[in-house]
């Protein structure tokens, strides 16, 4: 599966090589990155992510009790 950001008109594209589907309504799309948490103790505190991010995260669904997000990652 393949997401494609139409950055222009603001769409999201998703589907498989050069063939998709806009998805609608417009999702939540933003950078992420995988932190362990070994890692993260070694990280400096200013640069805890780098960027370009190597992957990015479509937000599905958000839950206001647990503040938890759930979603999908795409690599770049």
């Amino acid at each position: 599966m393949m997401l494609g950001i139409d950055t222009h008109r603001s769409l999201v594209y998703e589907g498989s090589g050069y063939y998709g589907h806009a998805v609608w309504p417009t999702p939540i799309v933003s950078p992420a990155e995988i932190v362990d948490e070994a890692v993260k103790e070694l990280l400096p505190a200013d640069k805890t992510i780098s960027f370009p991010c190597p992957y990015i995260f479509r937000e599905e669904s958000y839950d206001l009790a647990s503040r938890m997000r759930r979603g999908r990652f795409y690599t770049r």
